[in-house]
């Protein structure tokens, strides 16, 4: 499966109005899409089962954001340009109304543009050149849709004026910020006007409303453009590229979360050799339309294209890391265990006072295992003095952690050796 085939299935399902047949055209893009978001999460160095569970979650959180989202926002914009009248303000005014009509009419449309063939399954010429420019002219119509609502707020801001000062209600006209130019207060002004008029013509009906503002259609034109300027923006057409970014953000959110569960539950920092990868894979914020970059459009080809898992070396590097937490925990773990169980029996004080012993221990093993990822690291002695510790016991909590971290890591651990040779930090 190319690139440019699940680009297809994407717009398909985007460009399809009925919502049944939408469900049937997602599944179709979730059952290619799917296995290349796992073999994504997998070049991660992440296990088989974390990938699909990443993957899972992206696709649907994908369905949420182009899905129910986007076609929430299609079906008040649809809506709204087919409510849309000029006012009666001038053939000006007319020509200016129906020419954004149908060039935002063209935005919603845009997604079956692409399509030149549904039977054959293939793309447009120059189809990302046109998706480009329609997404480039989403700004220029919102900023004209906002021109046309400061047209009516100077027909009839006086009017709209004049009833709400004799009311408890805000006033239409809202003071431009500080440092803003003049466009910007602009339409700063025509935004908020739209939020007063429609609020206030919300409780009366439209013949009392159209005598007091002396411009029939007003309230529904503001409405209809209101609209239009608030969802516009969620019509932009995106492309694969957002795929892999929530993926790639729901995987650093998994590792996270990860993190700092294990850091809560056994109080240790991070040791493992890919302490680096969340600084290597930093994210730019979702946003319509994200452009990924050369390492990505590089990843997102190899994961479509069928690219193989990381390497061999690395697989398992989380659950074994997790392994070696377990194990410098596990004393404390069993007589936690077998207090609470002997707790239900009795007083339990033999049991108490061991978890006590081990839970001292474990402290020291912590702070040593700290002090061991110093760069340079220190002496048994240096560490001894600082933890105000003797360095045979020092010298044990050491040979407790390496004894461990050679178990799950014997690969690591031979290069960890010979490091502290060279170091000079105590016995191999």
């Amino acid at each position: 499966m190319s690139q440019e085939q699940l680009d297809l299935l994407l717009y398909a399902w985007l460009s399809e109005p009925d919502a049944q047949r939408a469900e049937s055209k997602f599944a179709a893009y979730f059952r290619v899409a799917f296995p290349a978001m796992c073999r994504y999460v997998r070049s991660f160095r992440a296990t088989s089962e974390t990938a699909e569970e990443i993957a899972q979650q992206s696709l649907i959180k994908l369905f949420s954001h182009l899905g129910a989202k986007r076609q929430a926002a299609d079906m008040r914009v649809r809506d709204a340009l087919a409510a849309l009248r000029p006012l009666a303000l001038g053939e000006l005014h007319t020509i200016r109304v129906m020419t954004w009509r149908r060039h935002v009419a063209a935005i919603v449309a845009a997604p079956l543009s692409f399509i030149t063939s549904g039977v054959s399954g293939s793309l447009s010429t120059h189809w990302k050149e046109l998706r480009d420019d329609t997404n480039g002219r989403i700004e220029p119509l919102t900023r004209q849709g906002v021109g046309l609502l400061d047209e009516v707020r100077r027909r009839i801001e006086p009017q709209l004026v004049r009833w709400c000062s004799s009311e408890p209600t805000e006033s239409p006209a809202k003071p431009a910020a500080a440092g803003d130019t003049a466009d910007d207060a602009q339409a700063t002004e025509a935004r908020h006007f739209a939020v007063v008029l429609l609020a206030w013509a919300g409780t009366r009906e439209d013949a009392a409303v159209n005598d007091a503002l002396a411009c029939p259609g007003a309230v529904g034109f503001v409405r209809s453009v209101n609209t239009v300027c608030d969802d516009l923006a969620r019509l932009s057409i995106p492309s694969n590229a957002l795929l892999f970014t929530i993926t790639k953000r729901t995987f650093l959110d998994s590792v996270r979360c990860a993190r700092a569960d294990e850091r809560r539950r056994v109080e240790l920092p991070a040791v493992d050799d890919a302490a680096d990868l969340l600084d290597e894979l930093d994210l730019e914020p979702i946003g319509v339309c994200t452009t990924p970059s050369c390492d990505e459009r590089g990843a997102a080809a190899a994961a479509i294209a069928g690219a193989t898992d990381a390497d061999a070396d690395h697989a398992g590097f989380g659950a074994r890391y997790r392994a070696f937490l377990d194990s410098l925990r596990a004393p404390l773990t069993r007589a936690e265990g077998a207090l609470a169980e002997v707790s239900r029996r009795g007083e339990a004080t033999a049991e108490r006072a061991r978890v006590a012993a081990l839970a001292a221990k474990y402290v020291r093993l912590v702070a040593i295992l700290r002090a061991l990822r110093e760069s340079p690291q220190p002496s048994e002695d240096a560490i001894g003095m600082r933890l105000g510790l003797t360095r045979n016991q020092v010298k044990y909590a050491i040979e407790t952690i390496r004894t461990d971290f050679s178990r799950c890591f014997p690969d690591l651990s031979r290069d960890a050796r010979g490091r502290r040779k060279r170091q000079g930090t105590g016995s191999a």
